[in-house]
């Protein structure tokens, strides 16, 4: 590689890693300050108020066009599982 396709080269990574890094940043900061909301949701979801409104769904309690993800095991398990994923490859960085 000559002079200035190694520049290139290294330019290259430094522009995608500089857009990666601030685009990662952003969302990181924007996660840090849903942290509390996250910490509620996780509370909720092994709450017996969330038993209540699962028991309302089932019974058919509750507007038909009402979203009802959170009270989905597989939407709100993943995103928590997601979410201590992150968790740990932040301890790794």
């Amino acid at each position: 590689m000559n002079q200035i396709e190694r520049i290139k080269y290294y330019e290259n990574i430094l522009n995608k890693g500089t857009e990666l890094v601030e685009d990662i940043s952003d969302k990181l900061e924007a996660l840090i300050k849903m942290k509390g909301e996250i910490n509620e949701l996780i509370d909720y979801y092994y709450s017996e108020e969330r038993n209540i409104d699962l028991k309302a769904d089932e019974e058919g309690k509750l507007p038909a066009d009402l979203y009802r993800g959170v009270l989905g095991e597989d939407y709100i398990y993943n995103f928590l599982i997601e979410y201590n994923e992150i968790k740990k490859l932040l301890k790794k960085l």
